[in-house]
Protein backbone atom coordinates (compact mmCIF):
# COMPACT_ATOMS: atom_id res chain seq x y z
CA UNK A 1 0.00 0.00 0.00
CA UNK A 2 3.07 2.30 0.92
CA UNK A 3 4.81 1.70 -2.43
CA UNK A 4 1.70 2.19 -4.36
CA UNK A 5 1.21 5.62 -2.67
CA UNK A 6 4.44 6.60 -3.24
CA UNK A 7 4.68 6.15 -6.69
CA UNK A 8 2.57 8.24 -8.07
CA UNK A 9 4.16 10.88 -5.66
CA UNK A 10 7.61 10.08 -7.08
CA UNK A 11 6.70 10.56 -10.51
CA UNK A 12 5.32 14.12 -9.86
CA UNK A 13 8.48 14.77 -8.15
CA UNK A 14 10.29 13.40 -11.13
CA UNK A 15 8.18 15.48 -13.26
CA UNK A 16 8.30 18.74 -11.45
CA UNK A 17 12.23 18.14 -11.21
CA UNK A 18 12.41 17.84 -15.35
CA UNK A 19 10.44 20.58 -15.50
CA UNK A 20 12.59 23.10 -13.47
CA UNK A 21 15.80 21.81 -14.94
CA UNK A 22 14.47 22.68 -18.53
CA UNK A 23 13.55 26.35 -17.19
CA UNK A 24 17.04 27.04 -15.22
CA UNK A 25 18.40 26.24 -19.07
CA UNK A 26 16.16 28.30 -20.73
CA UNK A 27 16.97 31.32 -18.29
CA UNK A 28 20.54 30.68 -18.81
CA UNK A 29 20.28 30.69 -22.28
CA UNK A 30 18.52 34.01 -22.24
CA UNK A 31 20.33 35.27 -20.16
CA UNK A 32 23.83 34.43 -21.97
CA UNK A 33 22.15 35.45 -25.85
CA UNK A 34 20.68 38.06 -27.81
CA UNK A 35 17.41 38.03 -28.52
CA UNK A 36 17.21 39.00 -32.17
CA UNK A 37 20.81 37.47 -33.63
CA UNK A 38 20.73 34.52 -30.79
CA UNK A 39 24.68 35.34 -30.41
CA UNK A 40 26.23 35.98 -27.35
CA UNK A 41 25.48 39.22 -25.62
CA UNK A 42 27.63 41.90 -24.41
CA UNK A 43 27.84 40.78 -20.81
CA UNK A 44 29.61 37.23 -22.08
CA UNK A 45 31.60 38.76 -24.36
CA UNK A 46 33.89 40.85 -21.66
CA UNK A 47 34.01 37.57 -19.84
CA UNK A 48 35.35 36.11 -22.53
CA UNK A 49 37.60 39.38 -22.77
CA UNK A 50 38.71 39.19 -19.14
CA UNK A 51 40.02 35.52 -19.34
CA UNK A 52 41.94 36.41 -21.93
CA UNK A 53 43.40 38.97 -20.52
CA UNK A 54 43.93 37.35 -17.28
CA UNK A 55 45.73 34.58 -19.26
CA UNK A 56 47.92 37.96 -21.11
CA UNK A 57 48.40 34.90 -24.39
CA UNK A 58 49.93 37.28 -27.06
CA UNK A 59 48.33 35.06 -29.36
CA UNK A 60 44.57 35.84 -28.56
CA UNK A 61 43.06 38.57 -30.13
CA UNK A 62 39.68 40.80 -30.42
CA UNK A 63 37.94 42.02 -33.98
CA UNK A 64 35.36 44.59 -33.53
CA UNK A 65 32.95 45.40 -36.75
CA UNK A 66 30.33 47.48 -37.68
CA UNK A 67 28.05 47.21 -40.42
CA UNK A 68 28.50 50.35 -42.73
CA UNK A 69 25.89 52.91 -43.17
CA UNK A 70 23.17 50.68 -41.21
CA UNK A 71 21.48 53.32 -39.97
CA UNK A 72 20.51 54.21 -43.62
CA UNK A 73 19.20 50.81 -44.08
CA UNK A 74 16.66 51.38 -41.57
CA UNK A 75 15.95 55.06 -42.23
CA UNK A 76 15.36 54.10 -45.90
CA UNK A 77 13.57 50.15 -45.58
CA UNK A 78 12.48 50.04 -41.79
CA UNK A 79 13.79 48.01 -38.90
CA UNK A 80 12.35 45.06 -39.47
CA UNK A 81 15.03 44.68 -42.75
CA UNK A 82 17.53 46.07 -40.21
CA UNK A 83 16.72 43.40 -38.21
CA UNK A 84 17.18 40.79 -40.94
CA UNK A 85 20.25 42.33 -41.96
CA UNK A 86 21.30 41.96 -38.10
CA UNK A 87 20.16 38.00 -38.32
CA UNK A 88 21.52 37.66 -41.76
CA UNK A 89 25.41 38.50 -40.62
CA UNK A 90 25.40 37.13 -37.75
CA UNK A 91 24.15 34.06 -38.86
CA UNK A 92 26.92 34.25 -41.88
CA UNK A 93 29.79 35.31 -39.45
CA UNK A 94 28.89 32.56 -37.10
CA UNK A 95 29.59 29.71 -39.97
CA UNK A 96 32.10 31.16 -40.22
CA UNK A 97 33.67 31.12 -37.33
CA UNK A 98 35.55 28.21 -35.31
CA UNK A 99 32.95 26.44 -32.31
CA UNK A 100 34.99 27.72 -29.64
CA UNK A 101 35.36 31.23 -30.85
CA UNK A 102 33.08 33.94 -28.98
CA UNK A 103 31.24 35.96 -31.78
CA UNK A 104 28.73 38.65 -29.95
CA UNK A 105 26.42 41.04 -30.71
CA UNK A 106 28.33 44.09 -28.87
CA UNK A 107 25.45 46.40 -29.26
CA UNK A 108 23.19 47.98 -32.10
CA UNK A 109 25.06 46.84 -35.14
CA UNK A 110 28.86 46.42 -33.71
CA UNK A 111 29.98 42.77 -33.02
CA UNK A 112 33.09 41.69 -31.42
CA UNK A 113 34.50 38.79 -31.73
CA UNK A 114 37.28 37.02 -29.21
CA UNK A 115 39.14 34.42 -30.16
CA UNK A 116 42.13 32.32 -28.54
CA UNK A 117 45.09 30.99 -30.06
CA UNK A 118 45.24 33.02 -33.37
CA UNK A 119 48.54 34.87 -34.09
CA UNK A 120 48.40 38.15 -35.48
CA UNK A 121 48.43 36.64 -39.03
CA UNK A 122 45.75 34.76 -38.43
CA UNK A 123 43.14 37.11 -36.50
CA UNK A 124 43.80 39.55 -39.29
CA UNK A 125 42.77 36.83 -42.16
CA UNK A 126 39.38 36.02 -39.76
CA UNK A 127 38.78 39.44 -40.03
CA UNK A 128 39.09 39.58 -43.86
CA UNK A 129 37.29 36.30 -43.83
CA UNK A 130 34.34 37.75 -42.66
CA UNK A 131 34.69 41.02 -44.18
CA UNK A 132 34.17 39.22 -47.43
CA UNK A 133 31.15 36.99 -45.74
CA UNK A 134 29.25 39.58 -45.08
CA UNK A 135 29.59 41.41 -48.77
CA UNK A 136 29.36 38.12 -50.45
CA UNK A 137 25.76 38.25 -51.32
CA UNK A 138 23.11 40.65 -51.40
CA UNK A 139 20.66 40.69 -48.43
CA UNK A 140 17.18 42.16 -49.98
CA UNK A 141 15.63 44.69 -50.13
CA UNK A 142 18.77 46.64 -48.49
CA UNK A 143 21.02 45.18 -51.48
CA UNK A 144 24.79 44.82 -50.57
CA UNK A 145 25.97 45.29 -47.07
CA UNK A 146 29.35 46.08 -46.02
CA UNK A 147 31.43 46.18 -42.25
CA UNK A 148 34.49 47.88 -40.83
CA UNK A 149 36.97 46.29 -39.27
CA UNK A 150 39.33 46.82 -36.33
CA UNK A 151 41.54 44.06 -35.22
CA UNK A 152 43.82 43.90 -32.04
CA UNK A 153 45.78 40.77 -30.07
CA UNK A 154 46.42 41.22 -26.44
CA UNK A 155 49.16 42.76 -24.98
CA UNK A 156 50.34 41.35 -21.53
CA UNK A 157 49.60 45.16 -19.78
CA UNK A 158 46.03 45.03 -21.39
CA UNK A 159 43.18 45.57 -19.40
CA UNK A 160 39.44 45.08 -21.36
CA UNK A 161 39.25 48.72 -21.33
CA UNK A 162 42.43 50.17 -22.85
CA UNK A 163 42.09 46.41 -25.39
CA UNK A 164 38.42 47.76 -26.56
CA UNK A 165 39.57 51.39 -27.10
CA UNK A 166 42.12 50.18 -29.01
CA UNK A 167 39.99 47.89 -31.32
CA UNK A 168 37.15 50.48 -31.40
CA UNK A 169 39.97 52.84 -32.47
CA UNK A 170 41.05 50.40 -35.49
CA UNK A 171 37.41 50.33 -36.32
CA UNK A 172 36.74 53.79 -36.94
CA UNK A 173 39.81 54.10 -39.05
CA UNK A 174 38.24 51.35 -41.01
CA UNK A 175 35.16 53.34 -41.44
CA UNK A 176 36.79 56.85 -41.95
CA UNK A 177 39.57 55.52 -44.63
CA UNK A 178 36.90 54.55 -46.66
CA UNK A 179 34.65 51.67 -45.20
CA UNK A 180 34.67 48.07 -46.07
CA UNK A 181 37.86 46.95 -44.55
CA UNK A 182 40.32 45.69 -41.79
CA UNK A 183 42.17 47.95 -39.87
CA UNK A 184 45.08 46.44 -37.26
CA UNK A 185 45.68 48.04 -34.29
Amino acid sequence: AIVSTLVPFHRVLQQRLTSLQEERALMQVLSERDSLTRLYNRRVAEEFLSVCIVDANSSDGVILFDIDRFKCINDTYGHQTGDSVLVTVATRCSKALRKNDCLARWGGEEFLVVLRYVGAEMIEQIAEELRLVIASETIEPAGSVTASFGVSLVKPDDTVENLLQRVDKAMYAAKTSGRNRVITD
